[in-house]
């Protein structure tokens, strides 16, 4: 795989920005539309339907979850993967995650399951939909590298003048202070994928355009040590 991503620094921890394979973010589309149609696979699949998921950070946000040999077999499994690993390969290379970088231990970065939060089969994945005034509010992730690919996004979020957070997604670090930035909000289309420490604040703002959807996938990788 051919690596087409990019190393932003915006301020202290670095981010990978990435533009994902069409086929891939249609297949997770096509899942999800399947899913959507059917409320006993919205119930089994997400936390609407009395789902069998929680209601992430209290938004009422459905979310779809997607089984991980369903990611497996569309391929998206081995692109967040490749883009972790060579995420962690930069982090390496800036003196990060030195406790795995002992020369007697080898490890790759692999995208977790969710078998421990008693969902078995689910891949550490979902999918949010925002209407009109959907939100998420300031949040961290688990695992140790996190991020978040765009699925759908209205184009008339870009016709909202600037100084509005209106359909943002916005990352935090650090203070507001005179000569530093403590927030950055990175372009976004369908496709674009972002890369980021799991600890790293981010907030959607809503976008607020009657009948109009965003879809993000987010997800969480881990440590896997060989």
């Amino acid at each position: 795989m051919e690596f087409n991503g990019d190393f932003i620094k915006p301020f202290g921890p670095t981010i990978l920005e990435a533009d994902c394979p069409d086929f891939i973010v249609d297949a997770v589309n096509d899942r999800v539309d399947e899913i959507l149609e059917d409320d006993n696979l919205r119930k089994e699949h997400g936390n609407f339907c009395s789902g069998e998921f929680d209601n992430l950070l209290g938004r009422d946000l459905e979310n779809i979850f997607l089984k991980s040999d369903f990611v497996d077999e569309i391929g998206l499994t081995d692109y967040l993967e490749y883009l972790a690993n060579e995420y962690a390969s930069e982090l390496l290379n800036e003196g990060c995650y030195d406790a795995y970088s002992q020369k007697d231990r080898e490890f790759k970065i692999k995208l977790q399951d969710m078998n421990n939060n008693n969902h078995e089969g689910f891949a550490d994945a979902w999918v949010n939909i925002y209407g009109e005034n959907d939100f998420t509010p300031v949040h961290q992730h688990g695992g140790l590298i996190s991020g978040v690919l765009i699925l759908q996004y209205p184009q008339e979020i870009e016709d909202i003048d600037d100084v509005h957070p209106f359909g943002k997604f916005n990352f935090i670090c650090g203070e507001n202070a005179q000569h530093q930035n403590h927030e950055y909000y990175p372009e976004q289309y369908e496709g674009k994928t972002l890369v980021f420490p799991n600890t790293l604040p981010h907030v959607y703002y809503p976008h607020r355009l009657p009948g109009k959807t965003r879809r993000t996938l987010s997800f969480n990788l881990n440590v896997h040590e060989f």
